[in-house]
């Protein structure tokens, strides 16, 4: 008789462990991505981990069950030069890559992927695809000119890492500004629009998202601010906008810090004292666009600053906040006086400054320089100019993770980082209503 026809009996004797002893062992699994693997076992444990009282009380989310960094993407690029000795930047061919963050576990360190993993493009018209912003599971992505289609002509798409589709964006003419002018980005989900209803997308898109897009234009050096909605409410076409007394940028940060339902950069513009820094803001729910003056003399210890160093950020609770990385320190300025939203007779103090060559053992020659902040992880990627490495500093604990896996030829473009929230992405794959 064969050992294991008696196994097979025991087994059968065994009785199935209760439901809450079962959740209890589901709720000790270390990570997220251990988690989701354990889903596809069974139809019961997937029932046990769909439970939103589960998912709420899960203790090991992580961050607390806040956003997470995930990883970056990224477009590798290689200078070439032509017959006269001129740089450029040129795609490697290899395609946008995704390098997951460094305290990822489950993914193995330095396992880069492919867009295509994330959403199906049988067609290859996301294979040039450059990164622009991402923001709560949706990539925006600048595509190449299509055949025969000028310079001056932007292809964007939307992607929804979540659902795996992707939109298309119509066309956008801006002779000046498409060319060489657009410096920042923003795209928005309706989690962004607060309280102003429900949002649902067109014919023809299968998320609703907003896309903000600001620069100068080089014609009549003038900002413009171009928007886009594909709200079912909404034309489904490119709306315009010129912006007064701002002259150049943006600065610092390319994606846009949104606070309270507004989204921000930082331009250099026309005061009542010359030219100063200036915010831009863009209310999401109705696009009223205006511009304040920030005096040099509101951010203390700030002396003759580089405005490539500065990025306007939000802070985890969404106030704003100023960050300027130079001479291997990070200064971190936060905003007293809140209460009325509106930039004027504001204090702002210089609550931290972290000296990152010494704090958390970033040795070199040449200061540390940025290169994308993760808003809602709290979480920035600085390059090393000495070995060219980069590094995920956690500006909560102070520490630093070197990224494993980062190519050199990631180096010429910004990364764009990708952030999560790992208890509304299982809700979302698993229909779970909150």
């Amino acid at each position: 008789m064969s050992d294991s026809i008696p196994a097979a009996a025991a087994a059968r004797c065994i009785e199935a462990l209760p439901d809450d002893v079962v959740a209890e062992i589901l709720a000790r699994v270390p990570d997220a991505v251990s988690l989701f693997r354990c889903i596809v076992v069974c139809r019961r444990w997937r029932r046990l981990v769909a439970d939103p009282d589960f998912l709420l009380r899960r203790r090991a989310w992580p961050d607390g069950g806040g956003s997470s960094l995930v990883g970056f993407f990224v477009l590798p690029q290689k200078l070439v030069y032509d017959d006269e000795g001129y740089s450029s930047l040129a795609p490697t061919g290899e395609g946008l890559a995704f390098v997951p963050a460094p305290d990822l576990a489950g993914l193995g360190p330095g396992r880069r992927r492919r867009l295509t993993s994330f959403v199906r493009d049988d067609a290859g018209v996301l294979d040039h695809a450059r990164p622009l912003a991402a923001r709560d599971g949706l990539l925006l992505l600048r595509l190449p000119p299509g055949p025969g289609e000028k310079n001056s002509v932007l292809r964007m798409c939307v992607c929804n890492l979540i659902s795996g589709r992707w939109d298309l964006l119509p066309p956008l003419e801006g002779a000046g500004l498409i060319e060489h002018g657009v410096g920042g980005y923003a795209v928005l989900t309706a989690a962004d629009h607060g309280m102003d209803g429900l949002h649902r997308p067109a014919d023809g898109y299968s998320s609703f998202f907003q896309v903000l897009l600001t620069g100068v234009r080089s014609n009549d050096l003038q900002v413009y601010l171009a928007r886009f909605s594909s709200d079912s409410a909404a034309t489904q076409a490119w709306y315009w906008k010129r912006v007064p007394e701002l002259s150049a940028g943006p600065y610092g940060n390319r994606v846009a810090a949104v606070t309270c339902g507004i989204a921000h950069w930082v331009f250099i513009g026309t005061g009542p004292d010359g030219n100063g820094m200036q915010v831009l803001h863009v209310s999401i729910s109705t696009g009223h666009v205006c511009a304040t003056e920030i005096p040099y003399h509101v951010l203390p210890d700030l002396i003759q600053p580089d405005w490539s160093k500065i990025w306007l950020c939000p802070s985890i609770d969404g106030l704003p906040l100023f960050f300027y990385l130079d001479d291997n320190q990070l200064r971190i300025w936060s905003r007293q006086d809140d209460e009325d939203g509106d930039y004027t007779d504001e204090v702002w103090d210089l609550t931290q400054a972290i000296p990152l060559s010494t704090e958390l053992g970033l040795s070199g020659i040449k200061s540390l320089s940025t290169v994308c902040i993760g808003e809602k992880s709290s979480t920035m990627l600085a390059l090393n100019p000495d070995s060219g490495h980069p590094y995920v500093l956690h500006l909560r604990s102070r520490s630093s993770t070197m990224v494993a896996g980062w190519k050199e030829s990631f180096n010429y473009v910004p990364a764009v980082p990708y952030e999560m929230n790992w208890s509304k992405f299982f809700m979302s794959r698993l229909g779970v209503q909150q």
